[in-house]
């Protein structure tokens, strides 16, 4: 399904994120590059990456993907009462985001 990532992918459990749900966030995501676990700690926390969503000017979401990130917070719960805080670091430099959420806007009315 996503020709640069590897064959296999850690993913939660069909019973918590279905394959429809997969493909609705891949398609949310640029190069339909899902958020998939590069490494994990011993307490469950998880580190991801993926690519950047296609949220546009007009600030577009999509649950799927919204799920998928919580199901990876929840990893890392350390009591009943004490969840741990995600933290999403966008390392492009920010003028990146700014031209491609202008291209999109651009392209989705047609002003190309």
């Amino acid at each position: 399904m996503i020709p640069t990532y590897p064959r296999s992918l850690l993913m939660p459990e069909k019973r918590l994120f279905s394959l429809a749900e997969v493909e609705d966030t891949a398609g949310f995501r640029s190069k339909k590059r899902i958020p998939a676990i590069t490494w994990m700690h011993p307490s469950g926390a998880v580190m991801a990456r993926c690519s950047m969503p296609l949220v546009g000017l007009g600030g577009l979401t999509c649950r799927s993907d919204e799920k998928l990130i919580d199901i990876f917070r929840k990893r890392g719960v350390v009591n009943d009462d004490t969840r741990r805080k995600v933290y999403i670091v966008d390392a492009r430099p920010k003028i990146n985001t700014q031209v491609r959420m202008f291209l999109r806007c651009a392209v989705s009315q047609g002003m190309s």
